[in-house]
């Protein structure tokens, strides 16, 4: 399961799901934890209940990762502020990328960066 950070509209989950189904993608505001919760209380939750994999926009969560650790593994959004639409199709176009990523036991950062060409 992937867990999307709250920085991450609810509306990519709808996205993206069907492109997702294994390993699956779930929002932060499923996890009943209340408004805007901790950075650390979202990670630390996800440890708990097994949600091994997180995706975020926030670089706390690299913070995070390398003073607590992993699990959850991470990835790392580096898209600047993207539409959810194009955030979407960006995912989706790198979902071979993540889905390695998630396989490999000893990587526990994947950044994705929006690159432009001139």
């Amino acid at each position: 399961m992937i867990l999307c950070d709250e920085n991450l509209s609810y509306r990519l989950i709808k996205k993206v799901e069907h492109e997702f189904e294994f390993p699956g993608i779930k929002h932060v505001t499923e996890l009943g934890l209340g408004p805007s919760p901790e950075d650390e209380r979202i990670f630390l939750t996800a440890r708990r209940i097994g949600l091994p994999r997180l995706a975020t926009n926030d670089l706390d969560f690299l913070t995070l990762i390398k003073r607590l650790g992993a699990p959850p593994k991470l990835i790392l959004l580096r898209t600047g502020n993207l539409a959810t639409g194009r955030l979407a199709e960006l995912l989706i176009s790198r979902k071979k990328r993540i889905l390695e990523f998630l396989a490999e036991p000893d990587r526990y950062v994947f950044e994705l960066k929006l690159t432009f060409s001139r």
